[in-house]
């Protein structure tokens, strides 16, 4: 089955918008000139994974990231961003608080459970 992707047009301007549009077959394709090994019955968003953490590996694309406040100042570099999606990537939990839910005997504050009264 011919499809429209391009792989040498890919690898000569690779981009995450791109990427984003590749279709399972354009996906085995790019890992295959990667080596990246996978089965051959993987779910395509697998595989769109495994081959995303190994062009963000290479530095080949750059997820985009939306412009908030804290971005248009400057406070957050790129590599900063690409470390946090390599961290969800490789399965790390989310640096965030957890709370209790509402009725519970404890609330966390600041990362300290403390009774409630």
């Amino acid at each position: 089955m011919a499809t429209g992707f391009d792989l040498c047009g890919f690898l000569a301007d690779p981009s995450y918008e791109s990427f984003s549009s590749c279709r399972k077959d354009d996906l085995v394709q790019i890992a295959a000139h990667f080596n990246v090994g996978h089965s051959r019955q993987i779910l395509k968003r697998d595989l769109q994974g495994l081959v995303l953490a190994e062009l963000l590996e290479r530095e080949l694309v750059m997820l985009p990231v939306p412009a908030g406040p804290a971005e248009r100042k400057g406070a957050r570099g790129e590599k900063d961003s690409r470390e946090s999606v390599q961290g969800v990537l490789a399965g790390e939990p989310p640096k965030t608080p957890v709370t209790m839910p509402s009725g519970s005997t404890a609330q966390t504050v600041n990362g300290a459970d403390t009774p409630i009264a």
